[in-house]
Parts: C-alpha cells; structure tokens; sequence
C-alpha cells in the first residue's frame, strides 16, 4: 500500500520448497540421494512499514506550532520490518564407525519431532540409533527443521529540512 494518511505497508507472503541432490558422501555407490535442500524455507512472511507521526507543520496536530516546537516535535517516522520463517531443515548426525573417515546417518526407528521442542531437547534423540559397523543407516537427509525465525527490527527517525537539497536525519534501529 503506497502512502496514505502517512501510513506505507508492504508485505510478502512466500510458499516453496527446494530439494537438492548428491548429499550423501558416506555411501559413494549411492550419493545422488534426493532431499530437501539445507536451505530450504517452505513459508516466510515478510511486512514492512513506514509511519509519519501527525504532528508538525502540514500535519494534523501541531499545524499551527511556531518553528522551535515544530523543530522538536515535528517531522518524525516510526518503521519496521517484521520477518516469521519456518526453519532450516537439518541431519541428525552419529558417531561414524565406518571405515571411510566420514560421519554417518543414524538408523532412525521412530519419527523424531517433539511436539514442546526446547533449547535442550529439539528432536527425540531416542528415535536414532547407532548403524552396525561399516553400515550407513536409514534416517535419510534434512528429515527434521530447526526453529522458526520470528525478527522484528524497529527505526525511530526525525528529519529536519533545510532546503530543497539540504536535510538532517536522527536515526535509531534497534
């Protein structure tokens, strides 16, 4: 939405999914295996807004203000973007007891996700075990998503104009 009563809102909603190839380096007789790419993020909103405060000279409130009151008090600007993201897929991953040097998958004997997931306990470590020796397990790559992304940043601007070609801007972010 483009400016109106000093207010401008952008906003992009995005749906996707990325599948990548070739991430299995542990069993080179079948490294072409198909999962989700790391990268991957199948839903993210991202809003953006601007809003001129109404007081100050041409404004709503303060019209009438003399030039030290309008100096202070006019002229500012509230903005921000806000971005929500699901997680980033990720491999649990086991100690290797291959013969290769390379780390090896687990064997995976349940689903894995928690449903009240915590800084210590994101997946149940329960549902992956330890392959034989020299076997490669079975829980595939990319089969569990990291936390969601949930960022706010928020500016707080002033701007006093001089001349058409000269402007001051006070700016915090935070």
């Amino acid at each position: 939405r483009r400016f109106a009563a000093g207010l401008q809102l952008l906003a992009a909603y995005t749906v996707s999914k990325s599948i990548q190839s070739g991430t299995n380096f542990a069993d080179p007789f079948n490294y072409m295996v198909k999962s989700l790419a790391s990268d991957d993020v199948p839903q993210r909103l991202v809003t953006s807004f601007v809003y001129e405060l109404p007081v100050g000279k041409g404004k709503p409130f303060g019209n009438a203000w003399g030039k030290g009151a309008d100096a202070a008090l006019g002229g500012w600007e509230v903005a921000g973007i806000v971005n929500y993201q699901e997680g980033f897929p990720f491999t649990p991953s086991i100690t290797s007891e291959l013969d290769n040097g390379q780390g090896t998958q687990p064997n995976r004997v349940c689903n894995g996700t928690l449903s009240n997931r915590n800084i210590n306990h994101w997946f149940d470590t329960s549902c992956f075990t330890q392959p034989g020796v020299n076997l490669i397990g079975n829980s595939g790559f990319n089969i569990l998503r990291g936390p969601t992304l949930r960022n706010w940043d928020l500016t707080l601007g002033k701007s006093w104009i001089f001349t058409e070609t000269r402007k001051l801007q006070f700016r915090t972010e935070f």
